[in-house]
């Protein structure tokens, strides 16, 4: 079993200087560090080695947590929009495998908090497993679990299980997980992994 954390624990925002929080999580007693990916698309090489220096000297793993905004919704029926999503996961993958991560969490199958066009549900559905397809095969080959965090109990189920499931129909063997929240006096964690391919 390991212990981990959010970065935004001792923070009030979602991106800002790592290296300080690496040590204190250690401090800490935390095995995993758990930080916003997209920050580290606009760092320099040299942060993105002392970041992983760092880690290592403190024995701290990385995990990487993403909320897609709407102009990078890869379950969007806009195809450009689609598309400028799939290459900006694409390069926060790429960021994952530069700082040895292997998981890549969070709001990653659509846009966060979009509730545009509820009646459409199926046909993103349909487009947010193709980009997944897509995005699966990058995951693969950088050894980097795409987890799902279903945020909504209502799309947990069936829809949550159909998402992951799209991918059995595809060559991609990477593993994906669809991680719900629910509350019951105190919040539990379910988790469900599917292979795709």
């Amino acid at each position: 079993m390991k212990y981990g954390i959010v970065y935004a624990y001792w923070s009030k925002d979602w991106e800002g200087d790592y290296i300080p929080v690496i040590k204190r999580a250690a401090e800490c007693g935390f095995d995993v560090l758990e930080i916003f990916t997209p920050g580290l698309l606009e760092a320099s090489g040299e942060t993105i080695d002392r970041m992983k220096k760092t880690a290592e000297e403190n024995n701290i793993e990385f995990s990487f947590l993403v909320g897609l905004g709407k102009e990078h919704n890869v379950a969007s029926d806009n195809e450009n929009i689609r598309r400028s999503g799939i290459e900006y996961v694409k390069r926060l993958l790429e960021v994952v495998n530069k700082l040895g991560g292997q998981c890549f969490s969070g709001i990653n199958y659509c846009a966060w908090a979009n509730f545009d066009g509820y009646e459409k549900k199926e046909k993103y559905l349909e487009y947010s497993a193709k980009s997944l397809t897509e995005l699966g095969r990058i995951a693969q080959d950088y050894n980097i679990s795409y987890n799902l965090e279903i945020t909504n109990r209502f799309e947990y189920g069936e829809r949550g299980e159909r998402l992951c499931g799209q991918g059995r129909k595809s060559q991609c063997k990477c593993t994906f997980r669809c991680i719900s929240y629910e509350y019951r006096r105190r919040f539990f964690l379910r988790c469900d992994c599917y292979s795709w391919g």
